[in-house]
């Protein structure tokens, strides 16, 4: 009826098709339930493709016609396809809704990010439809993943709905219902504190483990070695690596852990970065380091803290990386780093201090030298602005996988502005650390990149070194 009354175009009709699409789902509908999303998605696609200007682009991010939340109840169709025997169709539901969300978020870049020219950077853009094929994640898996690796890409219901994970290897793809996000949320802030402090509380780990990683864990076959983790809501705040494995152990002793933004990006080269030894680059590694002078921190009259083990840090890299370039002190200004930051290579290494805002995707950055007119903040985006090139960028900074948490995206702060740059691969810390304890952890990281190791195997063996010289969970 509303589709009739209404004439809706463009947004306004996927909205409304996509509750005709939950609806079926909810009535056992499965197979009507999947082709009715679909058609949602085309309609978007094709709403998209009209659009050219930049006004036409902010007037897309006002239609809202109807209220309701675009997300709440995906959650629940994906689960009732996949409950339906369509596991590949909801898998692809999924993956399409974590597309749409981010090319939205672009979208809102766009419109207001307007260039010195005056000209618009961007366009309006939805989720591309052609990737609902439900044949086609499993046949990637096929061709892509290697031996020994698996992929879990979660979607986490809200107000009350159930909660989804999918696991994904080259043979198999299997589904789990998990409880809604809404009674696990406030454990899960806890034990991330718990861990930040540097302590792992048992029955608080073994709880959100048996609710969200142990199902994965006792399904996966016996030969696998590394876990690619697509998280989903407040899940990207979850310290994955300090859930108990059933061994009794920690996971990150057994299991190589890696992040990716999608299943897409977990199945292609992301999680294979500084493949080889660097010393076989051309290109020099770019070491950035603290500024000679502290800025003020935003919004107070206090400066940021000197970083003393961060400067020991880019020394110890420094003496380990051949040919290295290093810019640190007074030369680390806004205009010098971003020229070398254009310029790419193997390996980008930043140790400095970080501003990690949850709440302003505007107020994130690296703390650099102040000139001319900057306040030495390079900002989201500015970094956003600029060309990242890099096999692997190794963000040693306070909270620099931290971000802004958005429904149905990955978080948005430093790490996936840097993807979205052109990194290939980045290392990231989850919270404030003591900059002379990271110092070893760096080292030993590098030491095993030289070795041959890719990032995500290197990381893996720096953390069991760590857990078995007692290091705090807090560091590693």
């Amino acid at each position: 009826t509303l589709l009739r009354s209404q004439g809706t175009p463009g947004p306004g009709r996927f909205e409304v098709l996509s509750r005709m699409s939950e609806a079926l789902a909810l009535g056992g509908q499965v197979d009507s339930a999947w082709s009715t999303f679909g058609e949602a998605a085309r309609t978007l696609d094709r709403w998209s493709a009209t659009l050219r200007k930049r006004e036409d682009s902010l007037a897309a991010l006002q239609d809202r016609i109807f209220d309701w939340d675009r997300d709440l109840g995906l959650a629940t169709a994906v689960h009732r396809v996949a409950m339906g025997g369509r596991v590949p169709e909801a898998l692809a539901m999924a993956v399409w809704r974590r597309v749409r969300s981010k090319r939205q978020v672009a979208l809102q870049r766009s419109a207001f990010a307007v260039t010195g020219t005056g000209t618009n950077r961007g366009v309006a853009q939805s989720g591309d439809s052609t990737l609902l094929d439900a044949r086609r994640l499993p046949v990637l898996a096929r061709a892509r993943l290697a031996a020994g690796h698996a992929v879990v890409s979660y979607v986490v219901g809200r107000g009350g709905e159930p909660s989804v994970a999918f696991l994904l290897t080259r043979d198999t793809l299997r589904v789990f219902t998990m409880p809604p996000i809404d009674s696990l949320e406030p454990r899960i802030e806890r034990f991330a504190g718990f861990v930040q402090a540097g302590r792992i509380v048992p029955a608080l780990a073994n709880e959100l483990s048996d609710a969200l990683l142990a199902p994965i864990l006792a399904a996966l076959p016996n030969a696998t070695r590394r876990l690619i983790v697509v998280p989903d809501g407040v899940l990207h705040r979850l310290p994955f690596a300090a859930l108990p494995h059933p061994s009794g152990e920690v996971v990150a002793t057994h299991l190589e852990l890696a992040i990716a933004p999608s299943v897409d990006d977990a199945l292609g080269s992301a999680p294979v970065i500084a493949r080889r030894s660097l010393a076989e680059y051309t290109a020099r590694p770019l070491l950035v380091g603290t500024p000679r002078d502290m800025p003020r921190v935003p919004g107070t009259d206090r400066t940021w803290a000197a970083l003393p083990g961060a400067r020991a840090e880019v020394r110890a890299v420094r003496d380990l990386l051949a040919n290295a370039t290093v810019i640190d002190g007074a030369a680390a200004t806004l205009p010098t780093v971003a020229e070398a930051f254009a310029s790419g290579g193997p390996v980008l290494h930043v140790a400095t201090h970080a501003v990690a805002d949850p709440t302003s995707f505007e107020r994130n950055g690296i703390i650099l030298q102040a000139s001319g007119n900057d306040e030495g903040v390079f900002t989201l985006p500015a970094l956003q602005a600029t060309p990242l090139p890099f096999d692997l960028v190794v963000l040693s900074a306070c909270a620099s996988g931290d971000g802004v948490l958005l429904a149905g995206q990955s978080l948005h702060g430093l790490v996936s502005t840097a993807l979205d740059a052109g990194a290939r691969g980045v290392v990231a810390t989850r919270w404030r650390l003591d900059d002379e304890a990271i110092v070893p952890l760096m080292v030993a990281l590098y030491r095993r990149l030289l070795m041959g190791d890719d990032a995500v195997a290197a990381l893996h063996a720096v953390r069991r070194e760590a857990i078995e010289l007692g290091v705090s969970p807090a560091v590693w």
